[in-house]
């Protein structure tokens, strides 16, 4: 018996881990403009990684343990406390990590970004406990869907600084790497003069 809901699931899962590879491909891509790579660079990029594979892990955990259990509520409830476990640490663990990456306070649009995850972990906490209905996947998935769209909003915030990203924040000092660059050279060579010894001219010397 198929899952019901598992096809939506599975297209959620796709997003997300394709948003992981685009954020990847990104971050590449800023690197070739010559930007240095700051330890606030890290942090955005771990939060967008993070975020992506727990939605990738939510939307396949119901599939997972229905191969376990039967397609009942059991499933439901156990994924929907498994995921709501997972963002509750990512929230609160936020405020510290952030700290450790830049010392400008927060602005306000990620104030929306926490209200968009915490209605999610609200949602999925109140299907794992049977509130106000037996756990069914239409709850999991507004939770699982709201998860997916504070991702998508805390991107389209970062993108919104001077049209960068990720934003040019004061970091806790960049990320050593070796810089990959040409020695200058020198195009010309000073020749002594066939007309005199004391007169010198320039000519070029081909590499």
């Amino acid at each position: 018996m198929e899952l019901p809901g598992s096809a939506y699931l599975f297209s959620m899962a796709m997003i997300a881990i394709t948003f992981a590879g685009f954020t990847a491909i990104f971050v590449m891509l800023r690197q070739t403009r010559g930007a240095a790579f700051t330890t606030y660079d890290l942090f955005v990029t771990r939060n967008y990684m993070m975020v992506s594979f727990l939605i990738v892990l939510g939307s396949l955990l119901p599939s997972l343990l229905a191969a376990v259990w039967e397609p009942d509520s059991r499933v439901w409830q156990f994924a929907s406390a498994s995921v709501a476990i997972l963002m509750t640490m990512y929230v609160l663990s936020f405020p510290r990590r952030r700290r450790a990456a830049t010392d400008l306070p927060r602005p306000s649009a990620l104030w929306v970004q926490e209200i968009i995850f915490s209605l999610a972990i609200i949602i999925l906490v109140a299907n794992a406990l049977g509130t106000p209905r037996v756990p069914d996947f239409a709850f999991f998935e507004i939770g699982m869907t709201l998860s997916l769209c504070g991702l998508f909003y805390s991107f389209l915030v970062a993108l919104s600084v001077k049209g960068d990203w990720p934003p040019s924040l004061p970091a806790r000092g960049p990320i050593p790497r070796t810089a990959l660059h040409r020695p200058p050279t020198t195009p010309f060579t000073v020749l002594p003069s066939p007309f005199n010894g004391t007169e010198a001219h320039s000519r070029s010397i081909p590499e």
